[in-house]
């Protein structure tokens, strides 16, 4: 499970940087929270276990906005 995770990261780490010397920041953007997504998927699928969330917790384990709609609600 997180060999398959570490690859989809790595990958869109590496997509990324590549889009980031074209400038292109949004799709650089995006491609990195798809990853994280896809990540999130392939572990609440092979770890149900371990993934379950609380009230607490963000709806999203690993999307990195859930910090800013978090701030927007309060």
């Amino acid at each position: 499970m997180y060999e398959k995770m570490y690859f989809k990261l790595f990958d869109a780490i590496d997509k990324a940087m590549e889009l980031m010397e074209w400038q292109e920041y949004q799709a650089a953007l995006s491609c990195l929270e798809q990853a994280c997504l896809d990540a999130e998927e392939i572990y609440v699928t092979f770890a149900p276990d371990l993934a379950e969330t609380t009230e607490s917790s963000p709806a999203s384990i690993c999307c990195p906005m859930w910090c800013l709609q978090e701030e927007e609600t309060l």
